[in-house]
């Protein structure tokens, strides 16, 4: 695998753990209660295993990209 591939990983893994950790501040604050999970796997089956843990929770939210990420994935 590239370098710049790995990398680029690495970059979205942070921001993702930021994400999950601003999102479990503000429903704390809100006094809501919140299960945040992080998936791995391939980009083909990662959807399918969102679908069958999302049906599961009453809502589901999902992080879109950036207008300067578009495009890369």
């Amino acid at each position: 695998m590239p370098a710049d591939v790995i990398e680029a990983q690495e970059r979205d893994n942070a921001g993702a753990k930021a994400a999950i950790d601003r999102f479990v501040a503000a429903a704390k604050r809100a006094g809501v209660a919140a299960e945040p999970l992080t998936l791995s796997g391939s980009f083909a089956g990662v959807g399918d295993q969102f679908g069958r843990i999302a049906r599961r929770f009453d809502l589901s939210i999902v992080d879109k990209p950036s207008r300067n990420q578009r495009g890369r994935r």
